[in-house]
């Protein structure tokens, strides 16, 4: 693409408003040598003063962000942890750890350990015990969020026994119906 038909495309795109009206505007063959002709001094120098300054604008907002990113202390790492991330490029279950930012977000899943420089208000030790982060479990019994904590002391059998026989028995369907339209997006968070 030639330099004319570049300049009329930027042209087009940045002044939409101005598209037929080119009225005291040079014809798009001399576009070219407007551009590259020298400035004049005053124009040229006003340029480096206004770049440099914008340079330096915004070199302080990167290092102030770097600054505040860097005194905010993640929320929670998690360490020594078997990892399965399914993520593109983390395919394989790998030991590392995990960061989560101060607003519950889960910013950091590696290989490894984590760096010394990395600071969080708790870190906990998996001892290699498994995490799947972000994984969303799709089985759900919506009408048991009215049994919650019912036997949570008790082991498999004896949860059962206190859920199903103890309770859910004397239950009547339309109880069910009740339990999952009130409870069920309750138990769903």
């Amino acid at each position: 693409m030639k330099i004319t038909e570049t300049l009329a495309n930027i042209n087009e795109f940045v002044f939409p408003h101005l598209a037929g009206r080119r009225a005291g505007w040079p014809p798009l063959a001399q576009h070219h040598e407007i551009i590259a002709s020298p400035l004049n001094p005053r124009y040229e120098l006003e340029m480096r003063n206004t770049s440099f300054l914008l340079k330096g604008i915004f070199a302080a907002i990167s290092l102030f962000s770097l600054a505040a990113q860097a005194q905010e202390p993640a929320k929670l790492i998690v360490k020594n942890a078997k990892l399965f991330t399914m993520a593109e490029g983390q395919r394989q279950v790998f030991t590392g750890y995990l960061v989560v930012d101060a607003d519950g977000k889960l910013t950091v899943v590696a290989a490894g350990d984590p760096p010394a420089s990395l600071k969080a208000q708790e870190t906990w030790d998996a001892n290699g015990h498994w995490i799947m982060p972000g994984f969303l479990s799709a089985h759900s019994h919506l009408w048991q969020a009215a049994f919650r904590g019912i036997a949570a002391d008790k082991t498999l059998p004896g949860w059962i026994d206190g859920l199903y026989n103890q309770r859910a028995s004397k239950a009547k369907a339309e109880d069910y119906y009740w339990f999952t339209l009130a409870l069920g997006p309750v138990h769903a968070e």
